[in-house]
């Protein structure tokens, strides 16, 4: 029996971890002002707590489908070369400068170029960086607090 083009695809991105990522994230928080596609961007292990008590902003969060954490499948490091050079241009685009792996997430088959289902990495993108807020951020752009 000949296996699926899709489903060889599926088998490559899984067992090979090559550039077969798909990294989608949605903007969550305050907004940041974009920042160049090259920017730096820390890529660290902490909690959101922690990461937060540092001054941190949550900006955007998502899924790195085609990626998995250390010890599962491969890499010793959660963060692998593919999945920052697939993470950082998206993470500068939230105006990001760190981004933090908060669990695990599982891509859907419409957006997969497999056509499948992958496994991937969910994480999170914070920065420190002083940008455009939305009201009661209490930011620039934001409105004056009022007091009683």
């Amino acid at each position: 029996m000949r296996a699926s083009p899709s489903g060889f695809s599926a088998f490559l991105c899984l067992g090979l971890l090559t550039a077969c990522g798909t990294v989608r994230f949605a903007r969550v928080g305050a907004v940041a002002d974009a920042r160049p596609n090259d920017c730096p961007v820390r890529f660290e292990h902490l909690t959101p707590q922690d990461a937060m008590a540092q001054g941190e902003r949550e900006v955007g969060s998502g899924c790195a489908a085609g990626y998995s954490l250390a010890g599962q499948t491969g890499p010793t490091d959660d963060y692998t070369d593919d999945m920052k050079a697939d993470v950082q241009p998206r993470a500068c685009a939230l105006g990001g400068d760190l981004v933090i792996i908060t669990g695990t997430c599982v891509s859907d088959s419409f957006n997969n170029p497999s056509g499948n289902a992958l496994p991937g990495v969910m994480l999170m993108v914070l920065t420190k960086t002083p940008g455009p807020l939305g009201p009661g951020d209490g930011g620039v752009g934001a409105p004056p607090a009022v007091t009683p």
